[in-house]
């Protein structure tokens, strides 16, 4: 039973930043913060999210990748307050 929920847990931390991401590539901004929240009360910490952010960089460009890392930012500091 405890490998279940693990697994369970797993699949919520990899499943929410996956959908962030989706959202940050198909610039959807208006719901890319409360997309951001979700990761994080996922257990995915903010320097993971920002992290993986920098890393799409060749492939979304660099205004959106700023864009998104301002949004995270700012669900985070809301997520700790």
């Amino acid at each position: 039973m405890i490998r279940s929920s693990a697994k369970t847990f797993r699949h919520e931390f990899t499943e929410q930043r996956f959908a962030i991401f989706s959202l940050i590539m198909l610039n959807v901004d208006f719901q890319i913060k409360a997309h951001a929240k979700g990761c994080l009360k996922a257990g995915n910490s903010e320097s993971l999210i920002i992290w993986t952010i920098i890393n799409m960089l060749p492939y979304i460009g660099f205004p959106l990748v700023i864009n998104s890392i301002q949004k995270v930012h700012a669900a985070a500091q809301e997520f700790n307050d």
